[in-house]
């Protein structure tokens, strides 16, 4: 941390919360990032909400084949 700082950007320290000698950083009742369970923090925050799933590649390349398609007809009538 600069001195003469109130705050620190890096670890969120500041004279209101108090500063911390010890340089784990991670704040009480979080884990490090290697143990964070994303399905469970998306059920404990959206419960009952499905998580988004990405069209997959099957449906990408029908749905390139349809615009390609279109692209066709549009160019053999303007010919």
């Amino acid at each position: 941390m600069a001195a003469g700082k109130s705050f620190c950007r890096e670890c969120g320290a500041s004279d209101d919360a108090g500063w911390d000698d010890d340089q784990s950083g991670f704040v009480d009742g979080y884990a490090a990032e290697d143990d964070f369970d994303y399905e469970a923090f998306l059920e404990r925050e959206f419960p009952g909400q499905t998580p988004y799933q990405p069209p997959s590649l099957a449906r990408l390349s029908w749905v390139i084949i349809a615009i390609l398609l279109v692209l066709a007809i549009i160019m053999l009538t303007v010919l």
